[in-house]
């Protein structure tokens, strides 16, 4: 069971950095978040890896970088969909968020977080059981997902991944423009024949996005036949958002070296593959008054992901805005709860 003494809520700098008392309430939510999924995920044999920040985190400063504010963890694919299967066995404190659970969600990771309504509010439950914290904190979970070794499979694989997630992030800007031209908001999804009829939308962005429609219907039907088709009349971004996710998980262990969250693939935009063999061996890493797991060729993983210099401190690399929270406090100094 977690326990964390009222010292560490004090305001504190680290490396120079100030990290205040409300930071550090959120950080100790975060904490409590992740060691009620490590709680789960022990009692059925699942393994959830220190990912990203949170171990080079544990690693150079043993907790949080000093200027970072989340938790990611990852998962392989197995243990990942089990989670989602058996979400409702969480503790009632804290929620598994996907494509799975909402159709507004559109990331492939998934979320644990202490926030069980649709909309943000000031819970004082919250802030007794989450050390004070006002704020919804959650904390990310990336799938891992096999990468074929053999090169003709990972090409073809890679190319149609592409295109599907493609489709979904063009999908996800008409979606925008159609709310914006009606003033509401899409909360259902809506379908490939409103996107088709829609007279708000421009015909170009239209045209554009129904051609790769169609492109990726006929590469679906030439490489898998009936197995992937997409409705004209089910929420489309829901379909491409599981479309993705199935051809993400086209090859198993067997069938590869690597693993990788295929987001990362699909944009190229770092480094995404990493070997199978570094989450065979792992290690429990001190962080800050808990533990986490990581694996345990950390110098190999952290240099592939932030080059030889990992080690070396350097401020202001989260790639969020910091604190996380600002718009949250925003809002309830707004409405006059804080």
């Amino acid at each position: 069971m977690l326990e964390i003494p009222e010292s560490f809520f004090k305001d504190e700098v680290r490396h120079g950095f100030l990290v205040p008392e409300e930071m550090k309430r959120a950080w100790a939510s975060e904490m409590k978040v992740l060691d009620m999924l490590m709680d789960f995920c022990n009692k059925n044999d699942l393994r959830c890896f220190a990912e990203y920040g949170t171990l080079l985190g544990a690693v150079r400063h043993k907790g949080f970088i000093p200027w970072d504010d989340d938790i990611d963890v990852c998962m392989l694919r197995p243990d990942f969909n089990y989670l989602l299967e058996h979400a409702d066995e969480l503790p009632p404190s804290i929620r598994i968020q996907s494509i799975y659970s909402s159709n507004m969600f559109h990331t492939f990771k998934a979320l644990a977080t202490n926030n069980l309504g649709g909309k943000l509010t000031y819970s004082k439950e919250r802030m007794d059981e989450f050390y004070g914290c006002p704020y919804v904190v959650g904390l990310d979970i990336y799938p891992l997902d096999y990468v074929p070794r053999d090169p003709g499979n990972a090409k073809m694989q890679k190319l149609i991944y592409q295109l599907a997630y493609k489709m979904l992030y063009m999908c996800i800007d008409l979606e925008n423009i159609y709310d914006d031209q009606i003033n509401t908001t899409t909360e259902n999804n809506i379908c490939l024949l409103d996107l088709a009829n829609a007279d708000n939308i421009p015909i170009e962005n239209k045209r554009e996005f129904l051609t790769g429609i169609t492109e990726l219907a006929d590469i679906l039907k030439r490489y898998f036949g009936n197995s992937f088709v997409l409705s004209e009349k089910g929420p489309i971004r829901n379909q491409l958002c599981r479309l993705c996710e199935a051809l993400a998980q086209l090859f198993d262990e067997s069938e590869s070296d690597t693993v990788s969250y295929y987001p990362y693939i699909a944009t190229d935009d770092i480094p995404s593959w990493r070997k199978k063999e570094w989450y065979e061996d792992t290690l429990w890493y001190p962080f800050e008054t808990m533990s986490v797991l990581g694996v345990m060729n950390y110098d190999e993983w952290l240099s592939h992901n932030y080059g030889p210099n990992w080690y070396i401190p350097v401020k202001g690399t989260q790639v969020h805005d910091y604190p996380f929270y600002k718009s949250q406090k925003e809002y309830f100094e707004m409405i006059g709860a804080m």
